[in-house]
């Protein structure tokens, strides 16, 4: 899987998932402050690997370990518009949940990755293909693949799961032994 996953917002306004890791399932809470600012909350459930190879597994576990502790994926959040106030990644009922919460900026074309501003003033999310409606506040546009919320829309709920989920090694055990106490 070579894409970001973006936590809040699919890193990924919120926490930026790389490589092979992909999650169960995705939720995202927007709150639009103006047309240029907000905050969301982002949460990733059941973070694991798709990887075949014990060494990319190895390097997505390393990887997942540097978002949540590192400071570049902090510096990339600012490049990208969004503050991180937050960050977690922990294990819950036997899986592994990471947490964001942050500020952004919209882009000046419009943007904050994965929303995209409509002409009217909406705005829209474009599903990816592995990727299944689970529940939003916005409108569903059938057979379109997207999630599409109204001009004057301040808060933007969508929650994913992903179809193609097919974890090869399970993080959980590994993320208690390497943060004992957390």
């Amino acid at each position: 899987m070579e894409r970001y996953i973006v936590l809040a917002l699919a890193a990924g306004t919120c926490l930026l998932l790389s490589g092979c890791l992909t999650v169960e399932k995705t939720s995202l809470d927007i709150h639009l402050d103006s047309d240029k600012s907000g905050s969301y909350q982002a949460e990733f459930y059941n973070i694991q690997t798709d990887a075949t190879r014990a060494q990319e597994q190895e390097n997505d576990f390393q990887d997942l370990i540097k978002a949540t502790r590192g400071n570049d994926y902090l510096l990339d959040g600012v490049e990208q518009g969004r503050y991180i106030r937050s960050r977690q990644v922990k294990v819950e009922g036997g899986v592994v949940v990471g947490r964001e919460e942050g500020l952004f900026r919209v882009s000046k074309s419009g943007e904050f990755p994965p929303l995209v501003r409509d002409k009217d003033g909406g705005f829209h999310v474009k599903l990816e293909k592995n990727e299944k409606l689970a529940s939003t506040n916005g409108g569903w546009v059938a057979d379109s693949g997207f999630v599409r919320w109204p001009p004057g829309s301040r808060r933007l709920l969508l929650s994913t799961r992903h179809t193609d989920f097919k974890p090869t090694r399970d993080f959980a055990a590994r993320l208690q032994r390497a943060t004992p106490g957390r």
